[in-house]
């Protein structure tokens, strides 16, 4: 079901379920079922998540059984992940922002994951000085927001490092290094690159890496941070 709500078509997934199949439903029934579904999942892990940012508003907003059902409407829990390799920061806030769009805030939870390929430090620092404001405004609407870390080589392979950051939403500031944060902890890691440690040498290329073999063209159009 996830990759519905990505907006890739029905005939991909498969035959519709029974009870939002036309010629077993009744279509006020179908809808109904359809909505219900959304808040009996809400229990189940990552039954709802987008793996790319720029299709967050289909997420919210694509009615993939053409039922007339908003998403947006009646999600109760999302994973969002952010892959910051390849993102243009400056785009981060505005696509964010999608989720004001969520109708019931009041107890949704919300599962933020900034995802790297590179274990680039500085460029966590930019992001999060993006995330933690978004996270502390949803918290105040009564969302309940985690944040997570999570580096590995390729989308498909296993994560070699990952670090839930909850505490962060709330003593993040402004001149905080996740370097004292994160570098402890990476330091003691085998098998990983540790491109945090000459990041800030005055030759360091961010530009200067190959794109795994299993990234989308689409997440790799765009100019690196």
């Amino acid at each position: 079901m996830r990759y519905a709500w990505a907006g890739i078509q029905i005939p991909r997934l498969g035959p519709l379920p029974h009870v939002i199949e036309p010629t077993h439903a009744d279509p006020i029934f179908a809808r109904e079922a359809m909505e219900a579904y959304y808040h009996c999942a809400a229990g189940v892990v990552e039954v709802f998540v987008t793996d790319y940012l720029n299709s967050l508003p289909r997420t919210l907003h694509n009615d993939a059984f053409e039922l007339g059902v908003d998403p947006a409407a009646h999600l109760r829990k999302l994973r969002l992940e952010v892959l910051l390799d390849f993102r243009d920061m400056d785009e981060v806030l505005g696509l964010l922002n999608n989720l004001s769009d969520i109708v019931h805030k009041k107890d949704f939870e919300l599962h933020l994951v900034a995802k790297q390929f590179r274990i680039r430090l500085k460029l966590l620092d930019q992001a999060f000085a993006i995330f933690v404001p978004f996270c502390r405004a949803f918290r105040a609407e009564g969302v309940r927001v985690h944040l997570e870390w999570q580096a590995g080589v390729s989308l498909g392979s296993t994560i070699k490092a990952e670090r839930q950051l909850d505490d962060i939403i709330d003593t993040w500031h402004p001149g905080m290094e996740m370097k004292h944060r994160l570098a402890f902890y990476l330091d003691m890691l085998d098998d990983i690159d540790r491109e945090y440690r000459y990041e800030q040498d005055d030759n360091y290329d961010p530009s200067d890496f190959e794109v795994p073999d299993d990234l989308p063209d689409s997440c790799s159009d765009g100019e690196e941070s």
